[in-house]
C-alpha cells in the first residue's frame, strides 16, 4: 500500500516487548485535483521496546566506550540484537580507563541473540556487579554485527 497521508494517533501502547502505535493512512494526496471517496484506514505499527535508536557495529566488528558513570543496582541489563552470527562483550573500566579485575572485556561471556532484557555475565564473577555500585566506571563494549538499543543497571 502506498500511503500518501498519515495521521499518527496520540500515545503509544506497550504490549509485552513491543510498542504499538496507531495511525490513520490514505492513498490519496492531501489535495487531490478530483475529490475521491474517503478511503482512510486505521493501521498499527509494531516496534521493538526501546528500539528507536541503536549503536550499531558492522560484521567486521567495533567498540564503544561510555563516558564515566556511577550506577545503582547489581545487574547490567542489555536490550540488544546480535543477529544470528554476531556477538557482544562488555568490560568495566575504572575512572582511569584500567580494566577492573574480574570484569575485563575478555572475561565477559558472549552475548548472542535478540534480547529485550538480558543480563551480562563474566566468567569468574557471574552477573553480580553490586560491588561496583557507586564507583565511577566506564563500560567498554566490543561487538560484531550488533544493534545495542539500551543498557541499564537494575536490582535483582
Amino acid at each position: 500500500m502506498d500511503l500518501k497521508k498519515i495521521y499518527i494517533g496520540y500515545g503509544m501502547v506497550r504490549r509485552g516487548d513491543e510498542i504499538w502505535q496507531y495511525f490513520m493512512g490514505s492513498e490519496e494526496y492531501h489535495s487531490p485535483w478530483v475529490k475521491q471517496p474517503n478511503c482512510e484506514t486505521i493501521f498499527r505499527a509494531v516496534q521493538r521496546f526501546d528500539g528507536f535508536v541503536s549503536a550499531d557495529t558492522p560484521y567486521q566488528g567495533g567498540s564503544l566506550t561510555t563516558r564515566p558513570l556511577a550506577f545503582r543496582g547489581n545487574r547490567l541489563i542489555l536490550n540488544i540484537d546480535t543477529g544470528a552470527t554476531g556477538f557482544a562483550q562488555v568490560g568495566v573500566l575504572d575512572e582511569h580507563g584500567v580494566p577492573i579485575p574480574g570484569f575485563e572485556l575478555d572475561s565477559c561471556v558472549y552475548v548472542n541473540g535478540n534480547h529485550i532484557e538480558t543480563e551480562v555475565e563474566w566468567l569468574d564473577r557471574g552477573a553480580d556487579v553490586g560491588e561496583l555500585a557507586g564507583r565511577t566506571v566506564k563500560l567498554v563494549f566490543r561487538s560484531r554485527g550488533t544493534k545495542l538499543y539500551s543498557m541499564q543497571f537494575v536490582n535483582r
